[in-house]
């Protein structure tokens, strides 16, 4: 077991198998966030920024404020 565990060090180890692994791995990683960085590109974000910053409709939204009981200081 101990002889086989060595050989699987030794086979992961060589300089082939990494090449390899390299040049599998990173165009994988290069498109996967090429794809991802036209996701996060959307119309949307532009119409919630226009509602959540109308006047109108945040002015609408909360209640008016309820008369002071107490008259404070200043």
């Amino acid at each position: 077991m101990i002889q086989r565990l060595s050989s699987d060090v030794r086979a992961i180890a060589q300089p082939r198998v990494w090449v390899l692994m390299v040049l599998g791995l990173i165009p994988i990683l290069l498109f996967a966030g090429a794809r991802s960085m036209g996701a996060a590109e959307s119309p949307a974000p532009d119409q919630c920024v226009a509602c959540h910053t109308d006047a109108a409709k945040l002015k609408a939204l909360t209640p008016p404020d309820p008369p002071a009981s107490e008259a404070g200081e200043g």
